[in-house]
């Protein structure tokens, strides 16, 4: 097949979560180039219409979408499947109405617990009577669209006091209190992730991962956020490792785990890959934190590891990817 590969524009001075999509865009064309493919790379930028005339002008056989932003943001990203949806070319990865959803942390929060999918409860910054009266507490300050932990670290889990602290620790640097950010409850327990893959109707759950805080004394917050994501040297990854070995006494809670996720694929309306993030409570209960319908898969990616446990080595990984595109 003709592939077509489209990804994040990198500028000349991107961060390290940027900068990753290269690596994994060389390492999708490689596989692709094994498998017998041929490719060719798009970085998308600012003008959809260059696109559009791309695919009018080149159709290919299938385009692989790795992108993750666009105009500067994750809110934006759906609007490169939506494009494609409409030029009826098979394509990789989610629909646009789930990205479009998935995307924003608080209608994936309301469609969760409409469907009584436990998630950590938030408080919103203009929400009005509902922040008339604040629960003393521990919370985390999270971005309402950017995933990747872009703006997240153990700075961003706070105590909350009363209503005016709450809005102090929600203003930006302007002293203004911002929509794009919210806080909810911070769950002290242990971090999970489990990934899908498939179509609506033919799906295989990967056998969950726990992410571990080695060597966190009980004034570090747990959170597997930027540091530990991307900064490779910091004392955050090199002492977060990821787990695949559970004992006997895991196992409710790994078929639970799996259950919720089996549940979100359907409930948002999934396809492809995807990765749904929990925190497990010190009593043994699961939250739903949020759900990525556009996970990174590079080759030291959590879904690559996790599919390397049932098998699947990267270039597999890859094809199943293709064919769960041109099947539907």
């Amino acid at each position: 097949m003709d592939v077509l590969i489209l990804h994040d524009y990198i500028p000349g001075d991107a961060p390290p979560d940027v900068l990753d999509v290269m690596t994994e865009v060389n390492a999708v064309q490689n596989a692709l180039k094994e498998l017998g493919h041929t490719s060719t790379l798009l970085a998308i930028q600012k003008d959809l219409g260059i696109l559009k005339n791309h695919l009018k002008n080149n159709k290919p056989d299938l385009i692989f979408n790795l992108v993750e932003s666009f105009d500067g943001s994750g809110q934006y990203a759906y609007k490169i499947p939506e494009l494609i949806e409409k030029l009826n070319i098979p394509f990789t990865g989610t629909k646009s109405q789930a990205m479009f959803t998935t995307t924003n942390k608080l209608w994936t929060k309301s469609i969760l617990k409409e469907n009584g999918i436990l998630t950590p409860q938030e408080i919103l910054p203009k929400s009005g009577s509902d922040n008339e009266f604040i629960q003393p507490g521990t919370y985390i300050i999270k971005p309402v669209w950017e995933d990747a932990s872009v703006g997240v670290d153990e700075d961003s889990v706070v105590f909350i006091a009363n209503r005016q602290d709450f809005l102090t620790k929600v203003s930006g640097r302007d002293g203004n209190v911002s929509e794009d950010w919210f806080v909810e409850s911070y769950i002290d327990g242990r971090e999970w992730n489990v990934g899908v893959l498939g179509s609506e109707l033919d799906i295989e759950i990967l056998p969950p991962a726990e992410i571990r805080f080695n060597n966190y004394d009980e004034n570090k917050p747990k959170v597997l956020g930027y540091q530990a994501k991307w900064i490779s040297e910091s004392f955050e990854s090199l002492n977060t490792t990821r787990h695949f070995n559970f004992n006997p006494a895991d196992a409710e809670l790994i078929a639970q785990l799996k259950s919720i996720t089996k549940h979100c694929w359907s409930l948002f309306d999934l396809n492809g890959y995807a990765r749904v993030d929990f925190r497990v409570d010190n009593n043994g209960v699961p939250y739903v934190l949020e759900i990525n319908a556009n996970p990174c898969i590079s080759p030291d990616a959590g879904m690559t590891a996790a599919a390397d446990q049932i098998g699947l080595n990267y270039t597999s990984l890859i094809n199943k990817i293709l064919h769960t595109a041109l099947v539907g």
